[in-house]
Order: structure tokens, then sequence, then C-alpha cells
């Protein structure tokens, strides 16, 4: 008797061979392989998006240097959050425009910003961690120096529709070092 699959429209038959046995002291080694395998999948190099993540934080950069909550916002997806500092969590996207705008409203006109990225850590191929430094300064009208600062962020961002978008930021204090 043979087994038919039907695959394309085309079918194959299945032979019957004698199957082989693995020898009792090799199944739990893989089982045990094919359970690590699965839990913890090894993506390949074509899938690093370092690159892409990256873009975003320079596009973002740009985007907070304009003074542009719009541009600022249309790096966040439409449910996101985030908490600066200590405030209030803010939540969604017309929240956070409106967050940005009061935000870049009350800030000196010349204020800029630099971030730098700490790391990149990939979770899944659709969603990743990235810890950004964050330091600011710029020059009032005229051209005075303005007080710099510096903050630490981390961004949780998802891919949607093959785009990398902010789901939630967090921004604190930035790590000092360790007094000597």
């Amino acid at each position: 008797m043979h087994q038919h699959i039907f695959k394309l429209g085309r079918t194959a038959q299945l032979s019957r061979r004698p199957t082989r046995r693995i020898p009792l002291r090799i199944a739990p080694v893989l089982a045990l392989a094919v359970v690590t395998g699965l839990a913890n999948p090894v993506y390949p190099q074509s899938q690093e998006p370092s690159q892409p993540l990256r873009t975003i934080v320079q596009s973002f950069q740009t985007a907070w240097n304009a003074h542009d909550a719009g541009a600022v916002v249309a790096f966040y997806t439409d449910d996101a959050d985030q908490v600066m500092n200590d405030g209030p969590t803010t939540v969604g996207r017309q929240a956070l425009q409106q967050w940005w705008r009061s935000r870049f409203a009350s800030m000196e006109p010349g204020r800029k910003i630099a971030l730098t990225i700490a790391a990149v850590r990939l979770i899944t191929p659709e969603a990743a961690i990235i810890n950004v430094i964050a330091t600011s300064g710029g020059h009032n009208a005229q051209g005075q120096a303005l007080p710099a600062s510096a903050d630490r962020g981390t961004w949780v961002v998802v891919k949607k529709s093959g785009r990398w978008l902010m789901a939630a930021l967090r921004v604190g204090p930035a790590e000092h070092a360790p007094a000597r």
C-alpha cells in the first residue's frame, strides 16, 4: 500500500523503506538539541537590522533638531508610549504629538540634540531594543552657548509593514562615571 502526498497539484508516492532506529542513548541528546534550537533560534546575518535601526536614530535626531513634532511622532507606532524622566506616561500618537509640540514650543530655538547609540539588541526579527545617549546643547539667538545636558534612552522598536517604529521610549538621567 502506498501513501500519497498532494503538493502543488502533483502527487508523490512514499515508499515503505525500513526505518532506522536511533539508539536510546542518542535520543535524549537529539531531543535536547531540537528543543534548544526552537527556544533560541539563530537569525541569519541577512536579517541583522543594525543599519536600519541606526538609520531610525539618525532620522529621529534630524526631526528633533528641526523641532518638528509631526516628523518626530512619525517614528512612533499608533499606540506608542513614552516616559520622560519622572514625568507621566504619554500614550498614543495624538497625545505624543501634543507633548512634542509643547516641548519644542518651550525650548530655545537653537537647542540641538546629538544621539549616540550605546547598544542595539535584536529580540526577534520584528522587535529590538536600542539604548541611546542623548547630549543636548546649542546656541541661543545671541550666539551664547546653551547649557548642555545628557540623558539616556531606551527605545523599544518594532517592524511594521517593513518599517521600524518606536513602540516605547523611556528617558532617564545619563549614567555617571563612578567617583574615584
